[in-house]
């Protein structure tokens, strides 16, 4: 298969499922609130998250840097890491901050902001993997990586 075809297939296959996901979790919002499952849902999507960032992405990227800046002698990377992290949860609590000082008013607020960063966040890495997968020049590689963004 040609490689640009892949490309194009595997961006109506990207689109696709996220539609389909997108339209699932919708009918989950619209039927019985009693149900918890969007917050399962979303927990075990932010533990598949945090374990990817923690075992694959964390050491490649603490590697790039010393490759990059072989000559520092400060762990940089460590106070990257602890500062991204610290923001996170910065935001979050943020978040959770408007949500308790508003009581029942401020409790679409609070959701807002949490939503709004993540939909920021995602999109951030939504468009990074684009171009990942966009600018790779081999069939076998651009698929392994269609695979991951699919999983």
């Amino acid at each position: 298969m040609d490689l640009n075809t892949l490309k194009f297939l595997s961006a109506v296959l990207i689109f696709g499922i996220g539609l389909l996901g997108s339209l699932f979790s919708k009918r989950l919002l619209d039927g019985d609130q009693e149900r918890p499952v969007i917050g399962i849902a979303n927990t075990f999507a932010g533990g598949v998250f945090l374990a990817a960032g923690l075992i694959h992405v964390l050491p490649d990227a603490q590697g790039d840097l010393s490759a990059a800046l072989p000559n520092l002698d400060y762990p940089l990377f460590g106070l990257l890491a602890c500062v991204s992290l610290g923001t996170m949860i910065f935001i979050d609590q943020l978040g959770h901050r408007l949500q308790d000082r508003r009581g029942s008013e401020g409790k679409n607020e609070g959701a807002l902001v949490s939503a709004g960063v993540l939909f920021l966040i995602l999109s951030i890495h939504s468009v990074i993997t684009g171009l990942s997968l966009g600018i790779e020049s081999e069939n076998v590689a651009a698929l392994a990586l269609l695979l991951a963004v699919l999983a």
